[in-house]
């Protein structure tokens, strides 16, 4: 339940602008899992993309419904949306790699074998339901944990978790940018936001920033030329940069090391918060 929770939180607001409604039913008792809380965001949010693009030409409005339950040997989620639906013919092929029924340019076909993959490899099972003209549920199953005391920290970080200042975050990604903005703003930061490494430097020719919060890999400047050049400035000197990258390997070693913070995507609310925390620390 805390993970839909902190998962809305993060892009709740995108699909409230584009007209989606987002409805929850959660179960009113704990529901715990052995798993990644960042990887479990991702196919949360892996689907709730599919879900928006589905109900996107809904004539009377696009819903998404979550809900969550458990049986003797489970916690089940079921997300649910009133979009286009899927075909029987490509139903089989939802969880091929590459397969899409997007447009050229606007899907990779790989979010929902991702999805699938993750879940089963948290020993669950993930779903498919549909109907052309109806809708479609996608239900996931994960197997029950035993409850455990939280413990001293974890209990803090549920309460104390606040930080101050403000932030640039920089990402060519419209729906992941504003995914961030969310998660950087609900930890009490404020943020801009600009979707090229040109402009974001345009910007920090004018205004300090506490934080720099970039990709790596964008078209025309990218992360590590925006980084260069950023550093040149002399209002900039405390400002504390973060590199965010799905990339992995030396790639991620090499940025870590000329920045103050790093965060691999996909990634959490509490990595984010265990970043500034540590940053604000260093610099009292």
């Amino acid at each position: 339940n805390k993970t839909v929770k902190e998962t809305l939180l993060l892009c709740e607001m995108i699909y409230v602008k584009s007209g989606l409604k987002v409805n929850t039913h959660l179960s009113s008792k704990p529901l715990l899992i052995h798993g990644n809380i960042g990887k479990l965001q991702q196919v949360i949010l892996n689907l709730l993309s599919n879900a928006k693009d589905a109900c996107e030409k809904t004539k009377d409005g696009g819903v998404v419904i979550l809900e969550t339950s458990s049986n003797a040997t489970s916690a089940i989620l079921k997300i649910s949306d009133n979009g286009s639906g899927i075909s029987k013919e490509n139903l089989g092929k939802i969880f091929d790699p590459f397969f899409t029924t997007k447009p050229i340019g606007q899907g990779t076909g790989l979010g929902l074998p991702i999805s699938h993959s993750i879940i089963q490899s948290f020993g669950g099972t993930l779903s498919v339901q549909s109907e052309v003209g109806v809708g479609t549920s996608v239900t996931i199953a994960l197997p029950s944990a035993a409850a455990e005391v939280p413990k001293d920290k974890e209990l803090r970080q549920e309460t104390e978790r606040r930080f101050t200042g403000n932030a640039l975050v920089v990402d060519d990604e419209d729906e992941l940018r504003e995914i961030i903005v969310s998660c950087f703003a609900s930890l009490g930061l404020s943020v801009t936001s600009t979707s090229n490494g040109s402009e974001a430097l345009v910007i920090l020719k004018k205004q300090a920033f506490d934080y720099v919060i970039t990709d790596l890999t964008m078209p025309g400047m990218s992360g590590y030329e925006l980084l260069q050049e950023a550093k040149k400035l002399p209002h900039l000197l405390k400002t504390r940069f973060i590199v965010m990258s799905g990339l992995v390997g030396s790639e991620n070693e090499e940025a870590s090391r000329s920045v103050h913070g790093f965060i691999q995507k996909p990634f959490d609310r509490d990595t984010v918060a265990d970043v500034l925390e540590k940053l604000q620390f260093d610099i009292n």
